[in-house]
């Protein structure tokens, strides 16, 4: 069983292909990313053995740049709706 260890010292033993959302739910985090010693990752990759990861809930700042991208692809996809043969424009999620 793959083991990763998280910011708070806890190591989670996991099932071989299991996400973090996996973990976040073996330890009873509502997450909404993970960042894996210190890259942001979708909470739904795949658990890297071995790797110290920090997982982010709505209430952690880092979160607010998933959330704000989040909001851009909701937004984009409702503008189009609204507007068909609307050119949208590429770029991050800003403040």
């Amino acid at each position: 069983m793959p083991e990763v260890k998280l910011a708070c010292g806890q190591v989670v033993s996991v099932e071989e292909g299991a996400s973090w959302a996996d973990v976040a739910a073996a330890v009873g985090i509502e997450a909404v990313a993970v960042l894996v010693e210190g890259e942001l990752r979708d909470i739904r990759d795949p658990v890297e053995e071995g790797r110290k990861a920090k997982l982010l809930k709505l209430t952690d700042p880092e979160s607010l740049d998933v959330l704000r991208h989040t909001a851009a692809h909701v937004l984009a996809q409702a503008v189009r709706r609204l507007f068909p043969g609307v050119k949208l424009a590429i770029g991050p999620a800003i403040s």
